[in-house]
């Protein structure tokens, strides 16, 4: 199972996996492994961070 998070219209990732594809350090997954929850986290979000973020899972 792998879970990509993107912010949309963007066609790049912010992240793969648990793996962070972005040069913002507010960005990150939390994973839930006994409950099989992928969580995107933005810490101290800002004005620009609103918007349409899209999770893509793929087996």
């Amino acid at each position: 199972l792998q879970v990509t998070w993107r912010k949309l219209p963007e066609i790049s990732p912010l992240t793969i996996g648990t793996d962070t594809w972005t040069d913002d350090s507010r960005i990150h997954v939390e994973h839930v492994a006994k409950d099989n929850e992928w969580n995107l986290i933005i810490d101290d979000v800002t004005r620009s961070d609103s918007g349409e973020y899209e999770c893509q899972v793929s087996t």
